[in-house]
Formats: structure tokens, C-alpha cells, sequence
């Protein structure tokens, strides 16, 4: 045997020891089942058509030598897990939803996506504002100020009758502080963007990016002394039943 088969017959060797599982292969109509050792194998396959459906086909494959069948396999014979690892939980996950027909579905009001960010950040006060202020008198900004604000919408199309849309959305974080309530105000920043990342809000619709950058403005805060913080966000449509997942 040359080097380079005894080093294939050696991976061979490895893999069925760390990875393969016990099957049960049963011949069609010419001979008794046999218990083997397989390494099983995964295949996902996924076609988008052009109204927006997704079919998604999956196949296993089990790899074993031809030797430990004592048979020459054949079309319809079977394979049958003798144990079967369970399959790890997986975190429920936006999808974005078969695309939305122009002028056939009804479109998620703006006001109905910005209400839903702030209902998410109750706890901090967020409201929503079309029309932000931006000289807004220092006695205003004593306190900590959350706002969130439409800051842009992009529709895309995927077929001539179908389209897909993104929208983003800001939340400002402000308050008049002094330079030691400065970095208590950029966490507040940070742990807005942490909640928000993910989260499905307002009638199905889902936040995939959540950016802070830059996370505040020094030079305005040493201009006017009023601590400035954004949290870029940009939400899609979901489907939130993919995969048994949900809001």
C-alpha cells in the first residue's frame, strides 16, 4: 500500500470514529438488516422564485463503506438512524417575508414602525417625533431625552410585480449633563442598540441593524454642554413563524 492510500485509509478511519453514528441498513427483499457505522450528512437546498416564495428542499446522506453491508446496494433499500443526536434549539430569527405585492397588501403605517421602537424603550421614556427640535430651551434637557425619528425608506424590487422594503429609523438619546454623567449617558446609548438588535416590532416588522457610530458627539457636548447619542436602526419585514419562531 502507497503513502497516500494508507494516509486516506487513516482519515477514513478517524472519521468514523469521532463522527460517525450506529444506522440500520436493511436490504430490499435480499438479505437481513445490518447495523453499521455511518457518518450522516446534511444537504439544504433553497430556490427563490420570482413572486417572492421560497421552497426549500433537505436531503441526508450516509457515507459507509461498501464492506460493511455484505451487500451491493441498490435502489430501495432503506436506512435507519439506530440513534439520532437531537437537534440543537435554534434562537427563533427575522426572516424577511415573501415579498409585498405593490398595491395588494397594505402597508405597515410609518407612524405604527416608530410607535413600536418606543413601545420597546418604554422604560426609558422614548417617545416619537416627527418634527425633532434642535435649540430646544436647557431647561428641557435636564432630564434625559429619548426620541425616535424616521430617517429614511428604500423599497426594492424584486420582480415586476413585487417588492421589498427597508426602513430606517433613529433614536437620540439626549440630556444637558456635565462631563461625569457623560459616560453613563453613551451606556444608556449602547444598551438601546443591544435591545433593539433583533427585536421584532410593529406588526411584523424586525430590527436587523442597530449601529452606534459614533456613539456621541464630543464636540457639540463641549459646544453646548448637551450629551448627543444616536442609535442607527434599520428594520425589514419578517415572517415570524419560520422555523416554529416568533416575536
Amino acid at each position: 500500500m502507497n503513502l497516500l492510500a494508507a494516509g486516506i485509509d487513516s482519515l477514513r478511519d478517524d472519521l468514523n470514529r469521532v463522527v460517525a453514528e450506529r444506522v440500520v441498513y436493511t436490504p430490499a427483499s435480499r438479505g437481513a438488516p445490518t447495523e453499521c457505522a455511518a457518518v450522516v450528512g446534511r444537504t439544504v437546498f433553497r430556490q427563490d422564485s420570482p413572486d417572492g416564495t421560497a421552497i426549500r428542499t433537505e436531503t441526508r446522506d450516509f457515507l459507509f463503506g461498501a464492506d460493511a453491508l455484505g451487500v451491493e446496494p441498490r435502489r430501495g433499500d432503506r436506512i435507519a438512524w439506530a440513534v439520532e443526536r437531537p437537534a440543537a434549539p435554534r434562537a427563533a430569527r427575522p426572516r424577511q417575508a415573501p415579498a409585498r405585492r405593490r398595491g395588494a397588501d397594505a402597508v405597515t403605517p410609518l407612524s405604527a414602525i416608530l410607535a413600536g421602537v418606543a413601545a420597546a424603550l418604554s422604560d426609558y421614556g422614548a417617545k416619537v417625533d416627527f418634527l425633532p427640535e434642535v435649540d430646544l430651551p436647557g431647561e428641557e434637557l435636564l432630564s434625559r431625552r429619548v426620541i425616535v425619528v424616521p430617517r429614511s425608506a428604500e423599497a426594492s424590487p424584486l420582480s415586476r410585480a413585487a417588492s421589498t422594503e427597508r426602513v430606517g429609523v433613529d433614536v437620540a438619546v439626549e440630556q444637558k449633563a456635565p462631563e461625569s454623567r457623560v459616560a453613563a449617558l453613551a451606556d444608556d446609548v449602547r444598551a438601546i442598540a443591544r435591545r433593539l438588535s433583533g427585536r421584532i416590532v410593529a406588526d411584523g416588522w424586525a430590527v436587523v441593524r442597530a449601529e452606534t457610530d459614533p456613539l456621541y458627539h464630543p464636540e457639540f457636548w463641549r459646544q453646548t454642554g448637551v450629551f448627543l447619542g444616536a442609535v442607527r436602526l434599520e428594520l425589514v419585514a419578517v415572517d415570524a413563524d419560520e422555523d416554529g419562531g416568533g416575536a
